[in-house]
């Protein structure tokens, strides 16, 4: 949006009778940003921004409500694909969609890869960077049999 929000009070939760399980801490979030919460159940030995549950890669719902435990707004997703994310493109305000993840950049039409969109496309090789072919970089670079390539940031979790 245009205005700052202060998201202090606020919740995440991926159960309707329990909509208080994550609450932010004093964040003002700037127009046209955003923020990034772990679900992963890691609150203890990570940062505040580190929910206390995890999410289904089945799929389920995640609900955000205000401290009168008005739900504010509601996602319910399917099942999802390992490593890709699923996110509103634009970002924000469009269609939730899967997608490559897009951290450190904005959802855009440009990042969206649809299992429709590989239609008989096969992996032929990924490097790095450094044209490494057995990938020890964050960036990877992977190209197909069709001659197309995608750039893809590879996350690596810490533990």
């Amino acid at each position: 949006g245009s205005e700052s929000v202060n998201l202090e009070g606020l919740h995440l939760s991926d159960n309707i009778l329990e909509l208080d399980k994550y609450t932010f801490p004093n964040l003002i979030l700037a127009p046209d940003s955003y923020v990034i919460v772990w679900a992963d159940d890691d609150e203890e030995e990570q940062s505040n921004m580190h929910a206390t549950f995890k999410l289904s890669a089945s799929g389920e719902q995640v609900y955000l409500s205000d401290s009168n435990g008005n739900i504010l707004d509601e996602v319910v997703f399917g099942q999802q694909q390992t490593d890709m994310g699923y996110a509103r493109v634009p970002n924000g305000i469009g269609s939730f969609v899967i997608q490559n993840p897009t951290f450190f950049a904005n959802n855009e039409l440009a990042s969206v890869l649809i299992d429709s969109e590989l239609g008989n496309k096969k992996l032929i090789s990924t490097f790095d960077l450094l044209g490494r072919n057995h990938c020890e970089g964050h960036f990877l670079i992977k190209v197909y049999n069709d001659g197309s390539v995608l750039k893809q940031l590879k996350i690596n979790n810490p533990k």
